[in-house]
């Protein structure tokens, strides 16, 4: 079951044991890459804030706002603080 579980022995037990649940690597990775592709998406609504018209940049801010929000979401199932 450890095996299966694609965790550490330590890890397994501590789940088991402790109700902890730990990401598997897969996981994480894909967390990782979540928040990776949550960073790109602000940075271009940023960009696209400076150099667009003042109509569209309350909608933008609230896009930016909201992506805070997912990373923070993120952050947290890594068990880091944002």
């Amino acid at each position: 079951m450890v095996e299966a579980s694609g965790l550490s022995t330590n890890a397994y037990i501590n789940e088991c044991v402790f109700g902890r649940v730990r990401h598997r690597p897969a996981e994480r990775k894909a967390l990782g890459e979540l928040l990776a592709n949550a960073a790109q998406i602000k940075a271009a609504l940023h960009q696209m804030n400076i150099s667009g018209s003042a109509a569209h940049s309350i909608e933008l801010e609230r896009a930016c706002e909201d992506l805070v929000l997912i990373r923070n979401g993120i952050m947290r199932l890594l068990g880091r603080r944002s």
